[in-house]
């Protein structure tokens, strides 16, 4: 088969969790930079480690990539991407082979914890997992610091107890909104004024936004921010020294932050239905 990092991602989970071997070619083979990148690398080498399998073609640049997994085993196993390689991306593919192993499992996970083009380590931690346990599974974190682009740097610490199978879920009635919450936070150079000021632009924006759009949700006078899949939202805080050293910021010249409290300190909600190509 052929396909992109996320199919790629996918297989291999599959792959190992199924113990059905598996040859993927044509890898990202429409980017500008086709082949194997240090993350998605990095994360095959992690799922061959938890099943005791067989790589073939585990190379930086390769387009094609022959699996053989061996069964599912717990235990400890770690991941370095050595750059800014998403962290989740990493989680993708490992975490579904450790919920299916036959012991418990702790992955020591380093990468990016915030970068572009990848969930961010807030949304894993605050909107993924906590849907997850629905489904069964109890997956315990540690940050243990984070990273971002260019240096990465980040290392988060996963502990997976296994489950037999998954339970069905039922959410037809998905509720009312009881509150939005975000961060907003600096790296490297950046001063914390920076993310100060940003909370203020947003802070009369997001008055309006409560009144116009969620009018069920509590009205506060200090609204923190809001949160959804393809933007970080924000609340003023200073990281510690060690995450702040570990390079720059998601969105280095702020473009879409900019854009972003534009929308929300005018009353804008044009935000919420998404970037729109932005």
């Amino acid at each position: 088969m052929e396909g992109g990092g996320q199919m790629l991602r996918m297989t291999g989970s599959l792959s190992a969790i199924f113990r059905k071997p598996v040859r993927i070619i044509k890898i990202r083979a429409g980017r500008a930079s086709p082949g194997l990148k240090a993350q998605h690398l990095t994360g095959l080498n992690l799922v061959r480690d938890i099943t005791n399998g067989k790589l073939e073609g585990a190379a930086y640049g390769s387009k094609e990539i022959v699996f053989h997994p061996g069964p599912l085993s717990g235990g400890e196993f770690s991941a370095d991407t050595k750059s800014a390689g998403a962290f989740c991306l990493l989680a993708q593919i490992a975490l579904p082979c450790s919920l299916f192993a036959p012991t418990s499992s702790v992955l020591n996970l380093r990468g990016g914890t915030n970068a572009d083009m990848a969930p961010q380590i807030d949304e894993f931690t605050e909107v993924f997992l906590p849907n997850l346990k629905h489904f069964g599974p109890t997956v315990e974190y540690e940050v243990v610091r984070k990273g971002f682009f260019p240096k990465g740097g980040g290392e988060v610490n996963l502990y997976i107890n296994p489950i037999k199978y998954i339970k069905p879920i039922n959410r037809v009635d998905v509720g009312n909104i009881v509150s939005l919450t975000g961060w907003c936070f600096v790296a490297g150079s950046l001063p914390i004024k920076w993310s100060a000021d940003k909370y203020r632009d947003v802070q009369g924006g997001g008055q309006r936004i409560l009144r116009q759009r969620f009018r069920d949700c509590p009205r506060r006078k200090n609204i923190n921010g809001m949160r959804s899949r393809w933007f970080r939202p924000w609340f003023a805080e200073d990281e510690p020294r060690e995450d702040r050293d570990q390079g720059g910021l998601r969105d280095p010249r702020g473009r879409r932050v900019r854009w972003l409290c534009r929308q929300i300190h005018s009353g804008s909600d044009d935000f919420v239905h998404g970037p729109s190509g932005r």
